[in-house]
């Protein structure tokens, strides 16, 4: 068996009262052997869009994390989201991934970043979706068991991709569809799904919008101008991220974009580089999102 070399990457974030966190989680470096002995490696590592849903999280935190339950899809080993939730408060958080591998560390993280208290708060489970990989009745209720109560938040971070199987490539209105039908079954009827993704291909926000209409699900885009601080803006890294507010019901999202996320938000505009026209509604900036600092 190859060994594999750990790295941590640190994280400074900014609450709602200009407080900063600092969290650290531990990954998978991308190493020669890595690459090479690992047919799924996306999971090992860290992937940079995940930060910009965290500096969202944070800078609400009081609000949208605190004594909610959560769950992160494809958490990978660093597992940010779900760690941030528990540093944060979270009643209960789990980290779920298809990939069993990455769940021990996934768990270390989420400890590591709540202390004591997070021994019974945190879990990791394995759960699978996708057109390639049926739904899976056990596993939602293993994930439902593991947080003791309705789920209140779902998160997910680059968890789309252009996947080919048996020849043939499963587009992501197909993905949007398998991805927001969990999102319904997992989420309570006042619950909500954040997914922020960087749209690597023509026609993902145009199939996440037609994934929507077909789960029966209410989606918009939070404007990626009020979330980006100065800082974040001039980094490279966010130049296209996206990130989208799923729920239930029409109510459902607006009580999460209104009183969950921030002030009440402006009337909805379209933000200048999204795709396609694709409508994005602006969350309130009453307190300054965080600037994330990652140390190298």
């Amino acid at each position: 068996m190859q060994e594999v070399e750990e790295e941590v990457q640190t994280y400074e974030f900014l609450d709602e009262d200009h407080v900063a966190l600092t969290l650290s989680t531990t990954c998978l470096r991308r190493t020669t052997s890595l690459l090479s002995s690992r047919a799924d490696r996306t999971g090992s590592y860290r992937w940079w869009a995940g930060t910009l849903l965290a500096s969202l999280l944070v800078s609400r935190s009081s609000s949208a994390l605190r004594g909610s339950t959560v769950c992160e899809l494809g958490c990978g080993a660093s597992a940010l989201l779900a760690t941030v939730a528990i540093a944060c408060g979270a009643a209960a958080a789990a980290a779920t991934d298809g990939d069993a591998a990455t769940l021990p560390l996934a768990l270390r993280n989420m400890r590591a970043a709540g202390g004591p208290a997070a021994a019974a708060a945190a879990a990791a489970l394995p759960l699978r979706w996708g057109p390639c990989a049926p739904a899976s009745a056990a596993a939602e209720a293993a994930v439902a068991r593991a947080l003791g109560a309705p789920l209140d938040l779902l998160l997910a971070s680059e968890v789309l991709y252009l996947h080919w199987g048996g020849g043939e490539a499963w587009g992501f209105e197909e993905q949007g569809l398998a991805l927001f039908s969990l999102a319904k079954r997992l989420l309570q009827p006042t619950g909500c799904f954040l997914c922020v993704y960087t749209p690597r291909y023509r026609g993902m926000a145009r199939g996440l919008r037609a994934a929507a209409q077909r789960a029966g699900v209410a989606l918009r885009t939070i404007a990626r101008r009020a979330i980006l601080t100065p800082a974040l803006a001039a980094t490279h890294a966010f130049t296209d991220t996206r990130v989208v507010a799923v729920a239930p019901s029409r109510d459902a999202l607006q009580h999460w974009l209104v009183r969950r996320l921030g002030d009440p938000p402006p009337a909805a505009a379209a933000d200048d580089s999204e795709e396609e026209g694709e409508e994005a509604a602006g969350v309130g900036v009453g307190a300054p999102l965080a600037s994330v600092r990652p140390f190298e």
